[in-house]
């Protein structure tokens, strides 16, 4: 029978001095989903 498995994550990023001064200033925070499904 299959199976099913699923993962619900969620992050903040905190930008810290390397990150404002290289790339952009400002947090993030991202959510994903993650589906498994077990077939044997």
């Amino acid at each position: 029978m299959p199976q099913v498995e699923i993962i619900i994550g969620f992050a903040h990023f905190t930008a810290g001095e390397f990150t404002q001064n290289a790339m952009r200033s400002g947090d993030t925070d991202f959510a994903y989903l993650e589906v498994n499904l077990l077939a044997f």
